[in-house]
């Protein structure tokens, strides 16, 4: 699965191509054009929803589902990270970086264990950078 993000010229405006949140889009197979906040935003609903997801598959014993959903998490989690501007970001950007690589950390160890209580807490920290983004549009 395949998260891509490019630059339109000097418009500000990300076009934005991927498996998952294609649909939450529109209803284009073509991707649809984004701000760079917008994108943030549905990335982060995207990473809840994952998460959500495989707390249900484990505790359905869905193992499939499980691997899937964690999988699709950490690759939502990669491409956030990917993303953060350091330089411009400061403070901000360092801490999310934190969080991010910990909650990457977190979620292999959940998916190897089993472990709904360490994917509740990463549900929580990610809902809380979502909510906290979402404050400030």
């Amino acid at each position: 699965m395949a998260y891509a993000v490019s630059r339109v010229e000097d418009s500000g405006v990300y076009s934005y191509r991927g498996d998952y949140e294609q649909s939450m889009v529109s209803g284009s197979s073509e991707g649809a054009m984004l701000t760079p906040h917008r994108l943030t935003q549905m990335l982060l609903e995207g990473a809840v929803v994952s998460t959500q997801h495989a707390i249900s598959a484990i505790d359905r014993g869905d193992e499939e589902a499980k691997i899937f959903s964690v999988d699709r998490c950490v690759e939502i989690i990669d491409g956030l990270y990917e993303s953060l501007n350091m330089e411009r970001g400061g403070e901000v950007a360092q801490n999310l970086a934190v969080v991010y690589l910990y909650s990457k950390q977190e979620l292999l160890h959940a998916k190897v264990e089993n472990c709904t209580d360490t994917l509740s807490v990463i549900v929580d920290y990610l809902s809380g950078i979502r909510d906290s983004w979402s404050a400030i549009a």
